[in-house]
């Protein structure tokens, strides 16, 4: 599952996820989607509050006891595509029912989301510089369509 905070506008950023959800179902592994709202920002409440918010809104919606959560941050770790595809198979080895990818609001994600992830999941990186939820919505995809083929050996990756 896939969770994000902002409603994608873009054409092209939907065609490419849809383009990668629909190879990664070929595996086996259907993709949903949640987009939930964003909680107001400044003014109207600070950065802090509005993390709050909408980091109690995804912790709801994520079965603590059986699912990894994964937030995609600038702070997570970096992984190769070969890390990212044993990181996945380990979790479905180890008997989780399911991940939740989280991508972040406007002003990321708040600390206790950032401490449940660090202890019942990961924290990861695409690289060092920040990217907007479209552009990290399409890499993620990709990401999940290349580990599939890793874990598959199907020749993408090369």
């Amino acid at each position: 599952r896939v969770v994000n905070f902002s409603k994608t506008k873009e054409k092209w950023s939907e065609e490419a996820c849809r383009d990668f959800g629909n190879r990664v179902k070929k595996f086996g592994i259907e993709l949903e989607e949640v987009t939930l709202k964003p909680a107001p920002g400044p003014p109207k409440r600070t950065v802090i509050q509005q993390r709050e918010e909408e980091g109690k809104e995804l912790l709801s919606r994520v079965d603590m006891g059986r699912e990894k959560l994964i937030l995609l941050d600038e702070r997570g770790d970096i992984m190769t595509s070969h890390e990212f595809a044993d990181y996945l198979k380990k979790c479905a080895d180890d008997g989780d029912r399911g991940v939740t990818f989280a991508i972040g609001g406007a002003n990321g994600h708040s600390e206790e989301v950032q401490q449940t992830a660090r202890k019942q999941g990961k924290m990861i990186s695409f690289g060092k510089m920040v990217m907007n939820h479209q552009v990290a919505r399409v890499v993620l995809f990709e990401q999940l369509y290349r580990a599939m083929t890793i874990q598959h050996s199907v020749p993408y990756h090369k």
